[in-house]
């Protein structure tokens, strides 16, 4: 059922991505263009056909330079079906996965909503607006072409301007996609959903079914649909050098060849983005201290490792907890951290693909008593390694300013968090 409609805006240039065929947990509410006859909102098309899978995948071909698929939930006489969401009783995600194929150029999307302040249905929600606030990221970013964002946190978070219903319900109206581009181009929208859920490879596992053809005025049956030779695998969609099946881009034994040695690991080399108490986000390393609220972590699929300090910069690991869709839930006792390693895969085929792979697997590999040397400061780790024993020294900053080995130390002082590095 269609539940949802959001208003979204996007210009971005998809990167390459290995393509896998899996099922995705189902969605609470649909944003997608509808099927054939399903009666569940009114959809206009002009300048584009749309193919839509029975799993919900829309294709969107131009017809024209610029294209619009306009789908209305609900007007000012009219309710096609109450697309409704509770965004303060339960946790609720904006799920998008699309895909631009060749000579597309620009995709905007927007539509309305009935929020506490607007409750007449003109509130606006925009993908670039969700890009321009990406510290509600949980899973991909805004340079990705999937990301889940935690929607409810971004309103509750504005709860004193209004923004939050008393009873938590919000209410979708419409979702417009605009899109611009050649003739003959395909648009490919996989997810564009609200759940309260999410998969550890979302944005990487594309769905497959058979497909049913909409016409550029109206919904077509499904008999008008295209030919199967037509409706090519989405593997298909691009140039094969462009999103190459993983076993294709490099043979497992030679990915297996690069694997490092994770008894000597510097976590750092393969991580995209590090942070201090922040949400996990991407192919990344973070570290919790002692009283971060872990609800708010996003630990739930990366490799979780607890350290405890045994001296200054130096630490030796406690446990090694696999997240598995819930967030780390111990508190973090005093003279420890807890360092998190992410990666949207955890096999070994999958390095070229996803940077910080083998960080994951070097997570995992963990075991109680190994040792790992850690430096970080206010919002970022600047060292994170395995190493075999600890120097007999403490860290030093040579005379090259390189530092041998950095230590720094957090000082809890009323309420504020100060961080030193020793010299």
């Amino acid at each position: 059922m269609k539940k949802l409609a959001l208003a979204l805006a996007l210009v971005m240039v998809v990167s390459c991505f290995t393509v896998f065929v899996s099922a995705e947990t189902d969605p609470e509410c649909d944003l997608r263009p509808i099927e054939a006859d399903s009666g569940n909102a009114e959809m206009v098309i002009d300048g584009a056909t749309v193919e839509t899978d029975s799993n919900g995948t829309a294709k969107i071909t131009l017809t024209n330079t610029v294209a619009t698929v306009k789908i209305v939930f609900k007007d000012t006489t009219t309710t096609h079906e109450e697309l409704l969401t509770d965004i303060k009783n339960e946790q609720k995600y904006v799920r998008y996965f699309i895909e631009l194929g060749d000579g597309i150029d620009k995709v905007e999307v927007h539509g309305h909503y009935s929020r506490g302040d607007k409750p007449d249905g003109s509130a606006d929600l925009y993908l670039s607006g969700m890009q321009a606030n990406p510290g509600y990221f949980v899973h991909g970013d805004a340079t990705t072409n999937y990301g889940v964002w935690d929607i409810s946190k971004y309103l509750g978070d504005r709860a004193g301007k209004g923004y939050v219903p008393e009873d938590g319900i919000i209410q979708f109206y419409d979702n417009e996609f605009r899109i611009e581009g050649s003739i003959g181009s395909v648009f490919t929208i996989y997810y564009y959903d609200i759940a309260d859920d999410y998969d550890e490879d979302f944005g990487t596992v594309i769905p497959e079914d058979n497909t049913v053809d909409l016409s550029e005025e109206e919904s077509a049956i499904a008999e008008e649909s295209t030919p199967a030779e037509e409706s090519t695998p989405a593997e298909e969609s691009t140039p094969a050098e462009e999103s190459t099946p993983a076993e294709e881009s490099a043979p497992a034994e030679e990915s297996k060849e690069e694997t490092p040695n994770y008894d000597k690991y510097d976590f750092l080399s393969t991580a995209s983005n590090t942070g201090v108490n922040t949400s996990v986000a991407g192919e990344s390393v973070r570290v919790f201290l002692p009283g971060f609220d872990m609800s708010k972590s996003n630990t739930r699929w990366s490799i979780n490792v607890l350290l405890k300090e045994v001296k200054e910069g130096q630490y030796t690991v406690v446990s090694v907890a696999a997240g598995t869709g819930e967030d780390y839930a111990d508190a973090i006792p005093e003279g420890h951290v807890l360092l998190a390693v992410h990666s949207s895969s955890s096999k070994v085929e999958d390095i070229p693909t996803y940077q910080n792979v083998n960080g994951k697997l070097a997570a995992a590999d963990l075991e109680a008593g190994d040792k790992v040397v850690l430096e970080f400061t206010a919002d970022a780790v600047t060292t994170a390694q395995r190493v075999n024993r600890f120097p007999n020294t403490a860290p030093q900053n040579g005379d090259t300013g390189i530092i041998v080995l950095a230590v720094v130390s957090v000082i809890a002082l009323g309420g504020a968090v100060i961080v030193k590095k020793s010299k």
